[in-house]
């Protein structure tokens, strides 16, 4: 601001002297009086001298203006480079955190869903043996055979029978009515059917660390 001000000075002081500078150029033209000629002379002499000395000041401070706005813009950028930075280090951290959250989940995962799945197979063994003493079979057989639909429909009476907790043992991969053996999800060939899900993520970590 001081540049400025300093830089406004110095013009109007460097038209002041041109100004001057063209007045005594112009007397000295005009008069024939060699006393008033010198005089004018020696006035337009000092005018451009000061013109100069002039000159050489408003470059200066040009210069230092210029400087002035050099640093403010490069302070801009550093402050733009120091907020870009902060939200870098912020999504970072988010994302951060997403994983963290994530490995925590799937280190639960690892740890305790094979045994739940155990304890589930376990469970599922128990009930077809409960099943077999109830209804004589452990599972209704497959095909649409007499024997076969009835106990097909002996096994729906008994989870009707049953009610909320014949829906829980009616759940199998594939609609399928009797207990599983295997699978508690249907079976998925990862080599072909890739991962796309957050689910699909989780029953791949299920199955490769039960493979293991």
């Amino acid at each position: 601001m001081n540049d400025l001000h300093a830089l406004t000075t110095l013009q109007a002081q460097l038209a002041e002297a041109r100004t001057e500078l063209e007045a005594a150029q112009a007397k000295a033209a005009q008069t024939t009086d060699l006393h008033d000629k010198i005089s004018h002379i020696t006035r337009a002499r000092a005018a451009q001298d000061l013109i100069s000395s002039l000159e050489a000041e408003i470059s200066t401070v040009r210069a230092a203006i210029a400087q002035q706005e050099r640093q403010q813009q490069r302070e801009a950028l550093l402050t733009e480079a120091r907020q870009l930075a902060e939200s870098i280090a912020l999504t970072r951290d988010r994302l951060e955190g997403l994983l963290e959250e994530a490995e925590s989940a799937l280190n639960a995962l690892l740890e305790q869903a094979p045994g739940l799945l155990k304890e589930w197979r376990g469970l599922r063994h128990s009930w077809r043996l409960l099943t077999y003493q109830i209804l004589g079979f452990s599972r209704p057989q497959p095909g649409g055979h007499v024997e076969a639909v009835q106990q097909q429909r002996a096994y729906q009476n008994l989870l009707r029978e049953l009610a909320g907790a014949g829906e829980v043992l009616r759940l199998e991969p594939d609609g399928d009515l009797s207990p599983g053996e295997r699978q508690w999800r249907p079976p998925r060939n990862w080599s072909y059917d890739r991962p796309l899900s957050a689910r699909d993520l989780v029953s791949y970590v299920l199955d490769e660390s039960i493979r293991r």
